[in-house]
């Protein structure tokens, strides 16, 4: 009987994550991250070998198979590998390249994918915003959280511009993350209201180690 062999030329996929969460050029994050690599493929042999997640820090090759802070962990069905891996980083720009190859040797794309990120070692709250500003209805507080270890607590007070409280809101270390956080508030006051239409200011405050830091920005309701 004849038989017809095709061979296997579709590409694999795989998602990068650090501390659980998507990133982007430019964030900041953690010092020692958990950085996990998922590789997917509809190849039904399973990617046994190490070497094929290609991995780089900083132009510097990760060899996943001898490196003490990684482990490379095969899987079945469509998600067929995974790799953790958990760096030390310096303060400063750091780079992560990643490319993936399939048990055929089927690359995951043309190039690997490039990802440039931050790392502050000291405690900072930076790039504190909201949008939309001005808002209708609502709006997210958005800011990046940056040091060693995240804040033990952390505070959003919006005041009038008389300085009177309108609304405080509680963010607890388990709901935030290092680098983009992003919260959301409803523009209604303590007392369940909409507020009227003028200008306001809000106060981002964290505590870390017994430290206090703040920020104070401007927002705008309009109707």
């Amino acid at each position: 009987m004849p038989v017809v062999v095709n061979s296997d030329t579709a590409h694999p996929t795989f998602t990068v994550t650090f501390d659980g969460s998507p990133i982007y050029d430019g964030d900041y994050v953690s010092p020692n991250p958990t950085i996990v690599i998922d590789v997917f493929d509809n190849n039904p042999f399973p990617i046994t070998d190490p070497s094929s997640v290609i991995l780089l820090l900083d132009n510097q090759r990760v060899t996943l198979s001898d490196d003490p802070d990684s482990l490379f962990e095969p899987r079945n069905g469509p998600d067929k590998a995974m790799v953790t891996y958990r760096p030390r980083l310096e303060k400063g720009d750091h780079s992560l390249s990643v490319q993936v190859k399939d048990a055929a040797g089927n690359l995951a794309d043309t190039t690997a994918r490039l990802l440039s990120f931050k790392v502050r070692t000291e405690a900072a709250l930076l790039d504190v915003y909201n949008y939309p500003n001005p808002f209708a209805h609502g709006t997210q507080f958005t800011f990046n959280l940056v040091g060693t270890r995240l804040p033990d607590e952390l505070k959003i007070k919006i005041y009038s511009v008389a300085g009177r409280l309108i609304q405080e809101i509680k963010v607890w270390s388990g709901d935030l993350r290092f680098g983009f956080n992003r919260v959301p508030w409803d523009g209604r006051d303590r007392e369940g209201d909409e507020l009227a239409n003028g200008v306001y200011f809000y106060k981002i405050i964290m505590n870390v180690g017994g430290k206090s830091e703040e920020v104070i920005q401007k927002l705008a309701k309009l109707r």
